[in-house]
C-alpha cells in the first residue's frame, strides 16, 4: 500500500493530511472521500508528483465540483481499468502462460493468505529438515 493510500484512508492518523482533515464535516461517503484526494494531491507531500487521476466511469465526476483544483502538471482521465498504461503494457506483453514462464504459484489453500502459508512451513520447518 502506498503512503498516498495509507494517508487518505487514514487521515485522521496521518501527519501529512490531518489539518487538511479537520475542514471536512465528513471523511466517509464517495463525494467526501474524492474530495479529500484532491485535497490530499495539492498538500506539499504530494502537490509536486507527476500524477494522473483516473475515473473508470462518468458517474462520479460530478462529485469534482467544489474540489481544489489540481496542480496544473496533474491530469484527470475517464476509461477502463485496462486503459490504464500499467495494464495496457502487461496485457501488451503478456506471454501466453506466462505464469509458467515466470513461476509464480497461485494459493487456493481453504482461502488462507500466503503469510498463513509460509508462517506454517516455517512452524513445521524443525519436520522437514529432521
Amino acid at each position: 500500500m502506498s503512503l498516498f493510500e495509507w494517508a487518505w484512508q487514514h487521515p485522521v492518523e496521518s501527519l501529512a493530511v490531518r489539518k487538511a482533515a479537520v475542514g471536512f464535516k465528513s471523511l466517509s461517503g464517495v463525494a467526501n472521500k474524492i474530495k479529500l484526494a484532491y485535497t490530499m494531491l495539492t498538500l506539499p507531500s504530494w502537490q509536486n508528483m507527476d500524477m494522473t487521476v483516473n475515473f473508470f466511469s462518468t458517474k462520479y465526476m460530478k462529485h469534482c465540483a467544489g474540489c481544489p483544483n489540481l496542480p496544473q502538471h496533474m491530469t484527470v482521465e475517464i476509461g477502463s481499468m485496462d486503459e490504464l498504461p500499467c495494464y495496457k503494457e502487461r496485457i501488451d506483453g503478456l506471454l501466453e502462460n506466462e505464469d509458467d514462464v515466470t513461476g509464480e504459484v497461485e494459493f487456493d489453500d481453504n482461502n488462507a493468505s500466503y503469510t498463513d502459508r509460509i508462517d506454517g512451513l516455517l512452524e513445521n520447518e524443525d519436520d522437514i529438515t529432521d
